[in-house]
């Protein structure tokens, strides 16, 4: 088979796997076989991870264009109830805003003082002395306050989405090493895969302890490890655990990593932990040969990227963004 067959059967396998929920009255079932159910999990469980990639590709393009159409609706429907064009809505709708955030305010909030930068040149910081620094600056206060007035429409008016991500299987996390916090006991749960010397997860700790905030009432957190090797940082955190300060230590290594025994002894003093027990079982090799059976099961069930997020296990495919995360969140827990 050549290139472009494989590539037309790939696309042909994704689009039954889209539409195939539409043809039976059951959407977990898909087939029978005398009288033998077959259903969409079962299916799943076959499918290899890699494709749900391009399963929320396509479904963010779609809830991309669909909050497009959405938003055109509602500027449509307020030039319609004013007898105005969709313009002159917009252009009222802005004005408005800017009473309410100056573009001083702007600056600030996001803190412009020291330039802008271009979309078309991301690496560039741009001074706002400058003519083009003014264009963009401008340009991107207009978008902001378009999107601010769009987001007081979308609050006013009776929105109803149906549009659904796509039900990823449920993963087998068996002989996974995980910490966990929040509601214990909670039948839901919200998967953490990350590594303390990642620098995406760096970045991104703050989104997961957002969500811990706004969940950890409702559900369980799960935290693992996962690298290339096991690091020095994650058998510190290890090691800390056993002293009950597991999640102090998890503070901490998202800022300081451990690199040698000099770090170690640092965060052993910070964190109040006991110094002979915690060197003891740094230089002992079971917390490492524990941690590299974990790691190993991660990747025989198809997860080798951090950060990874699972909501009840399942894999989250999309930006990782607090406002997308939490629809993912919320979808999952109605299903």
């Amino acid at each position: 088979m050549n290139r472009k067959s494989v590539i037309r059967c790939g696309w042909l396998c994704i689009l039954l796997l889209i539409t195939g929920c539409t043809i039976t009255k059951d959407e977990n079932f898909v087939a029978e076989v005398n009288g033998q159910k077959i259903s969409i999990q079962e299916i799943d469980g076959m499918v290899r991870n890699s494709l749900y990639e391009y399963l929320f590709a396509i479904y963010n393009v779609r809830k991309i264009s669909l909050d497009e159409l959405i938003n055109q609706r509602l500027l449509n429907f307020r030039a319609r109830r004013h007898r105005i064009s969709t313009d002159s809505v917009l252009s009222i709708g802005i004005a408005g805003m800017k009473k309410k955030i100056s573009i001083d305010s702007y600056i600030r909030n996001n803190s412009l003082h020291y330039g802008v930068v271009d979309e078309k040149n991301p690496f560039k910081l741009i001074p706002l002395k400058t003519a083009e620094g003014q264009r963009i600056l401008h340009e991107s206060y207009l978008n902001f306050l378009r999107n601010e007035y769009i987001q007081e429409l979308r609050k006013e008016s009776d929105i109803r989405i149906y549009l659904k991500p796509p039900i990823t299987p449920k993963l087998d996390l068996a002989g996974v090493e995980m910490k966990i916090r929040g509601d214990v006991a909670a039948s839901n749960s919200i998967t953490v895969i990350s590594d303390f010397n990642c620098p995406v997860c760096r970045e991104k700790q703050s989104l997961f302890e957002e969500l811990y905030k706004d969940y950890k009432d409702k559900l369980r957190f799960e935290y693992i490890h996962l690298s290339s090797s096991v690091t020095k940082s994650m058998v510190f955190a290890e090691c800390a655990a056993k002293q009950n300060r597991f999640w102090s230590a998890y503070d901490v290594l998202f800022k300081k990593a451990v690199t040698d025994t000099a770090s170690a002894i640092g965060l052993i003093a910070e964190l109040q932990l006991s110094k002979d027990e915690c060197l003891s079982c740094l230089f002992n090799t079971y917390e490492e040969k524990r941690l590299t059976l974990s790691m190993d099961r991660l990747r025989a069930i198809g997860i080798e990227a951090t950060p990874t997020i699972l909501v009840n296990h399942k894999i989250y495919y999309g930006e990782l963004t607090a406002n997308r995360i939490r629809q993912f969140i919320e979808t999952s827990l109605e299903r």
